[in-house]
């Protein structure tokens, strides 16, 4: 054995590894422990391919979550990306990798999340490749990465490496490289120690997070030399500089080769006449300089880039080590053993929601066990959600499906309307998802946050938005959404993105407390009589359903003669069905099957149940008698819609309260407005409107035209004397419910409400133009569109103001009234605590009510139940298309001014509150009509009003109650 020593030493210092820059004065910081190095060993493999009869020293991995397929990879210091052989190139007409063994197919890794950008990367050997990149987790040994790092898959090849059919990709472990950060957020040192094979040992190893200590040559026994050499900076490799390159004949200055006496073959290559002992000087980080010797029949080194110090760290090699037999005569060590155990992970506490119970309108009255979430951006779209561990999308309602004429969702009381929230993103793909009730559900894909009560998901969850849904789902109208939980659901790498465990735990509401949970990341410990017994059931490989192995059932303590049967464990089904096995099974319970096609089982047992991905396997657990809610035994079940825990009481400031005053217009009648100041100088008497969503102002624009033109205004916003105006040059228009439209451009400034000024600016249309009853309106010198997707609610929100808006018209008691932005103005309320709360139905713009009767002087008219839009603008009440009969019902006659009626009577509506409460408002006899020339002409009016509505306007406002809009 040649026995020439290795380095050559000028006074060297020894140093610890886990040490930067040695020094004697200052004390050192405290030692930072780190987790035990994760080592694989490095092979040395030959290929049987006669293109390629090279020998590649790689390490095998797996990539994603299928474990069945190790690669063998590169571990390249000289470059940073990580490039897989993958079904791209595999398949590839030019270029293709079709020589490997295996390769990365991403079509078989439900964590693979491809990115769709494209990139070359260039190796130093000239070998390149193009590629695509994606994101998925890969696992070293028994370790695997927290965080998913990018990939790219190749699909096509050039050069060197397109031959080497045994490189099944290339791990870039280069200073840019992803490594480093996985290892720190992994509670890994940022170190990297690799020990090549060479001529003595095929078997190396590659420590990630620290080194391996077995090849490090100790003699005597004490701490290993580690030598630090500090790299250049500003380079993405592991660089470092040579001082003096020395050839064992002596020291040469002039062309190394030449002085090698080396000849250049036609491939490149360079062959010397007798292999000669090279060192290279080098200088460490503590000043020593050291000779690196590579002896005449060595051909490799050790390296150990360090990302956190940017030094080479390299210690003297034994000799001595090898797993496996060899010229030592050492006992084999296989090199799996290499492998650390995984350390035991920890979580953060689960998220936990109320799973609370919804009974169905239908016939059936099943009940759904339901939890509330907030989809995107915006506070108010919480949504009432159902989870499925038999799907793996998500799936919800949305404004496609409640505007759908078939199929349609407009029965839910909340929507998810994309257009309100700014965080959403559409992907312009089409999908649908079938349920395993049969039911199933069409739409278009798009991307938003979830947040599960306070806590935010780090991605956005892919999602399908219903256009149309068909079957048992669409009667459900208390499902506002399916959350997929199956075991392909994204659900899961979302936990893990966070550190959560990758588990979800799920206590169904039962007999007689009606609140259960659902906990993601664990466990809801409350609901188990033992949180630390849990049973473990192994599931099936099955890419979407948690299934379990039923070795027995039984029949009253009697097993029935079954084979083992797969079953599947579902959420979202509300029996538990036997398939082809039900008859043998319904023949021992003595069931009889009922005319409608049920039939009578026992009660399930009460179990406590979590599906969880990371070990593959259902937990169960004893559920003990804990109940979130009081419930006294021995009482009924608690009617379903008590069950919906309510939200802790919110205390928001007292509202900004603007007196509402009475204008006479050009054509004498009445408008309410307040004052506003807009931008840094111009107060403006503007009307509220709740019918649209838009601000619009007279501007200058419009004092100046000729035509529609708004010259009979006391005041406009001009924006040149403006100070804090943008304009953002995008033309608009607003339409009104009463007919008038107004064109201009649309601005952005400041609105200031008495001395309350709001966070951000608001957009608005600058009128160019006015058409329609609005121009001759000469005191309204702006609308503020107050509608359920105007400005004015974030704009609240964002300043801690409670989300509603009180409206107190003036009537004829007074002339004054008030608007609350941001509450209730309590002077024109009898009793503030008292108030009833009317569900407005779904829809992004009017505040829409259902009127449930009409009543005409005590008559019941015969309606069904009519949508109701409630407008502050609109100074009549029109019946739209329910106007034929009610005016047959008052005996009116239509005439120029409008409808007349013999006798003025009283008009009553009645309501449904939320609590199932029916109140009555009445507008009276001495209100329902103006008298002209001796005429009666009602307030009422047949206007047309869209969705097939009555519109509820001024008159029905002014009267009895105090209305508030609550926006969330």
């Amino acid at each position: 054995m040649n026995t020439a020593d290795p380095f050559k030493e000028y006074s060297p210092n020894i140093h610890n590894i886990d040490r930067d820059v040695p020094n004697e004065v200052t004390p050192s910081p405290p030692t930072q422990t780190f987790l035990p190095p994760q080592i694989l060993s490095i092979d040395t493999i030959k290929t049987n391919d006669t293109n390629d009869t090279s020998s590649f020293s790689l390490i095998k991995v797996e990539i994603g979550s299928n474990q069945s397929i190790s690669l063998n990879l590169i571990p390249d210091i000289s470059s940073n990306d990580i490039g897989l052989c993958s079904q791209l190139c595999y398949y590839g007409a030019v270029g293709d990798c079709d020589n490997r063994i295996n390769y990365f197919d991403s079509k078989n890794s439900t964590t693979f999340e491809g990115t769709f950008k494209t990139k070359i990367i260039n190796y130093l050997d000239n070998s390149s490749a193009s590629a695509l990149s994606g994101f998925d987790y890969i696992t070293l040994g028994k370790y695997t990465l927290k965080n998913r790092p990018l990939f790219f898959l190749f699909d096509e090849i050039i050069g060197i490496l397109n031959n080497q059919s045994a490189v099944e990709g290339v791990m870039g472990l280069g200073f840019g490289s992803q490594i480093w950060n996985q290892l720190a957020s992994d509670g890994y040192l940022q170190v990297i120690g690799i020990t090549l094979p060479n001529f003595i040992c095929p078997i190396g190893s590659i420590a990630f997070g620290g080194i391996d200590l077995r090849y490090i040559s100790n003699v005597p026994q004490n701490l290993p030399k580690i030598h630090n050499i500090s790299t250049l900076n500003g380079t993405d490799y592991p660089t470092i500089q040579v001082n003096v390159i020395w050839v064992s004949l002596g020291s040469f200055s002039t062309e190394f080769f030449t002085k090698l006496g080396a000849n250049k073959t036609s491939d490149g290559n360079w062959i010397v006449p007798n292999p000669v002992d090279i060192t290279l000087d080098v200088t460490t980080d503590s000043g020593p300089i050291i000779g690196i010797t590579i002896t005449s029949f060595l051909t490799c080194n050790t390296n150990n880039p360090n990302n956190a110090s940017r030094t080479i760290g390299i210690a003297e090699r034994s000799e001595e080590f090898c797993p496996i037999p060899g010229h030592t005569g050492m006992p084999p060590v296989q090199p799996q053993t290499t492998v650390l155990p995984k350390p035991i992970p920890t979580y953060p506490p689960p998220q936990i929601l109320a799973l609370n119970t919804f009974s169905q309108s239908n016939q059936s009255q099943s009940l759904e066990y339901l939890f509330q979430i907030q989809i995107g951006s915006n506070l108010s779209q919480m949504l009432n959600i159902m989870p499925d561990t038999c799907v793996n999308d998500f799936g919800m309602c949305s404004e496609l499906c409640y505007q759908s004429t078939t199929g349609s969702c407009n029965n839910r009381r909340h929507i998810f309307d994309s257009k309100n929230s700014s965080s959403f993103s559409p992907n312009d793909s089409k999908g649908s998802i079938n349920y395993l009730d049969g039911s199933f559900a069409n739409g278009s894909f798009g991307n938003d946050f979830i947040i599960l009560d306070n806590f935010g998901f780090a991605t956005k969850f892919s999602f399908l938005l219903f256009s149309q849904i068909n079957g048992a789902l669409q009667a459900e109208s208390n499902v506002e959404g399916v959350m997929g939980l199956g075991l392909s659901s994204q659900i899961w790498d979302q936990l893990a993105s966070k550190g959560y465990d990758q588990a979800i735990g799920i206590a169904f509401p039962n007999y007689p407390c009606p609140v259960g949970s659902i906990a993601f990341g664990g466990i809801d410990p409350r609901f188990s009589k033992n949180p630390n017994q849990t049973f473990s059931i192994p599931t099936l490989n099955d890419s979407t359903y948690p299934i379990i192995q039923t070795i027995a059932i039984w029949v009253n303590n009697t097993p029935l003669d079954f084979p083992v049967i797969n079953a599947i464990i579902s959420t979202n089904y509300n029996k538990v069905s036997l398939g082809n096995y039900s008859t043998e099974f319904f023949k021992a319970l003595g069931a009889n099957k009922t005319n409608d096609g049920n039939w009578v089982v026992p009660n399930p047992v009460n179990f406590n149940f979590a599906i969880n991905k990371a070990k593959h396997n259902i937990e169960i657990a004893e559920r003990n008698s804990f109940c979130p809610i009081s419930t006294p035994t021995g009482t009924p079940p608690v009617q379903p819609q008590t069950t919906i825990l309510p939200k802790p009481i919110q205390t928001f400031p007292p509202p900004q309260i603007i007196d509402l005053n009475r204008f006479k217009t050009d054509n004498q009648s009445s408008e309410f407005l307040f004052q506003v100041q807009i931008g840094s100088n111009a107060s403006l008497n503007i009307m509220p409107d709740t019918c649209v969503n838009d601000i619009g102002i007279c501007s200058e624009l419009c004092y100046q035209s000729t035509t529609g033109s708004c010259n009979n205004r006391q005041h406009i916003f001009d924006s040149k004397n403006s100070s804090s105006f943008s304009q953002n040059g995008t033309k608009g228009s607003i339409n009104y419910l009463d007919g008038s439209f107004a064109n201009g451009i649309f601005g952005n400034d400041f609105i200031i409400l008495d001395n309350f000024g709001f966070a951000n600016k608001f957009s608005f249309l600058l009128f160019s133009q006015i058409n329609g009853a609005l121009q001759a309106e000469s005191a309204v010198e702006g609308i503020m569109g107050l509608g359920l997707s105007s400005q004015i609610w974030s704009q609240l929100a964002s300043k801690g103001y409670d989300q509603a808006i009180g409206f107190a018209l003036p009537n004829s008691v007074c002339d004054f009234g008030s608007i609350a932005f941001g509450g209730i103005d309590s002077k024109f309320s009898n009793s503030s605590n008292n108030v009833f709360n009317i569900p407005t139905l779904n829809d992004s713009t009017y505040p829409k009510i259902e009127i449930v009767t009409i009543w005409v002087n005590r008559t019941l008219l015969d309606f069904p139940v009519i949508n109701a839009i409630l407008s502050t603008n609109y100074n009549k009440v029109s019946l739209g298309n329910y106007s034929t009969e009610f005016f047959k019902a008052l005996g009116a006659k239509k005439v120029k001014e409008g409808w007349v009626v013999p006798n003025p009577v009283d008009i009553s509506f009645d309501l449904l509150t939320d609590s199932g409460q029916i109140i009555q408002a009445t507008i009276p006899s001495n209100l329902t009509c103006i008298m002209v020339q001796g005429q009666c002409i009602t307030v009422f009016d047949d206007s047309f009003v869209p969705s097939n509505s009555i519109l509820l306007g001024i008159p029905f406002i002014q009267v009895k109650f105090y209305y508030i809009i609550i926006y969330n």
